[in-house]
């Protein structure tokens, strides 16, 4: 049952979060280079991000969060919270606030993507 849970618990997160994500996209239109393929994606994404970051203002996926979690998080600005349930409630308030009033939204966001299915 607590298996069960964890499981809905988490795609209930990841959806918000994506909703989240998506209206945040649609609201401030920025523009956006992703980073995908089976090895050195983390390595390319830094060295774009290095080149973009002097131009403009940039934000890039941290670390390797290319994950369907990750990658929200990535376009929120917002940090994992791991397994702390109340550190999700905060993110999705935090995504919440972002959606509304972000006045310095990057100009330039980079994704590193992973791929483990292809998507329909």
């Amino acid at each position: 049952m607590k298996k069960i849970t964890k499981k809905i618990l988490r795609s209930l997160i990841t959806g918000i979060l994506n909703m989240e994500a998506r209206f945040v996209l649609w609201r401030y239109r920025p523009k956006i280079v992703v980073v995908t393929g089976t090895v050195g994606k983390t390595s390319t994404k830094d060295a774009v991000f290095a080149v973009f970051d002097t131009l403009f203002t940039t934000r890039k996926s941290d670390k390797s969060f290319n994950s369907e979690i990750g990658v929200p998080l990535t376009i929120l600005g917002l940090p994992n919270a791991w397994g702390s349930l109340s550190g999700w409630m905060k993110n999705i308030l935090r995504g919440f606030v972002c959606m509304l009033s972000s006045p310095k939204y990057p100009e330039w966001l980079i994704i590193e993507m992973g791929t483990d299915r292809p998507e329909i």
